[in-house]
């Protein structure tokens, strides 16, 4: 591995997304040294030790990936809900109350459709 990953300096999507790439070359780099070269036992030894470091930091990376994407996922579920409430609002405000729930009745009926 030539850089060394701080898992903890990992802010964004983005940032952890690069830093699994860079482990993932540096594990197929590791694991193909080990397979095709011929050091001795103690270079084999610490060549081993440095690849099981590095399937641990991928898989540390992995999991705060997952947060952020389920953290990302809620945040636009919730945009989205605040969206709709506010189009709800603005069109009680412009449609007229029959029209509005004469829609309002058919968008239920189509819901229930989907279930």
């Amino acid at each position: 591995m030539e850089n060394r990953i701080e898992v903890e300096s990992l802010v964004t999507i983005a940032d952890h997304l690069k830093a699994l790439a860079d482990i993932n070359d540096s594990i197929a780099g590791s694991s193909y040294q080990l397979n095709y070269s011929n050091g001795d036992n103690s270079w084999r030894r610490r060549a081993g030790m440095a690849l099981h470091k590095c399937k641990s930091i991928r898989v540390a990376i992995q999991c705060k990936l997952a947060v952020l994407r389920q953290e990302e996922k809620e945040k636009n579920a919730d945009l989205h809900q605040r969206h709709s409430d506010f189009l709800v609002k603005e069109l009680m405000a412009v449609v007229p109350l029959e029209t509005f729930q004469e829609c309002d009745q058919r968008a239920k009926k189509k819901a229930e459709e989907i279930q």
